[in-house]
């Protein structure tokens, strides 16, 4: 991802300690309460999607989906795949109706694989990153 870095776009300091005590502290974890943990932030993930982006909205109504059954990661291959061609020509649809309360910026893919995509980025999305990178190095 082509992404200009500006070291105050991740610079949160409580947001990137607490994000770095979790990576520290869940590399430890036993395989049970990681996959918990993985569920319950997918369970989280796909009900705000449920809820709030218009494209989700509308694919679970045409599937006759409840949100609330997507409990696992095994559970998920009742979704489509969604492709780059969605993405690229209906960014709207994929945007949160709550997204402006995140603060997101707007940022683009480098297009390696064919066009550029476009991106919402939030806080701690970047504090993800920039911790992810962390303890990478």
């Amino acid at each position: 991802m082509a992404i200009d870095f500006n070291i105050l776009d991740y610079f949160y300091p409580i947001s990137l300690v607490r994000q770095r005590r979790l990576f520290e502290a869940s590399q430890w974890w036993p395989a049970g309460r990681m996959k918990a943990y993985q569920n319950r932030r997918l369970r989280k993930m796909i009900r705000h999607a449920g809820r709030k982006v218009p494209y989700y909205r509308s694919l679970f109504r045409k599937l006759k989906l409840d949100p609330e059954t997507i409990r696992t990661v095994k559970d998920l291959a009742a979704l489509p795949e969604l492709d780059k061609e969605t993405l690229r020509k209906k960014p709207e649809r994929l945007t949160a109706v709550d997204a402006r309360r995140y603060r997101p910026v707007r940022y683009r893919t480098s297009g390696t694989t064919g066009t550029p995509a476009d991106l919402l980025l939030d806080r701690h999305a970047n504090v993800l990153e920039f911790v992810y990178y962390w303890r990478h190095w």
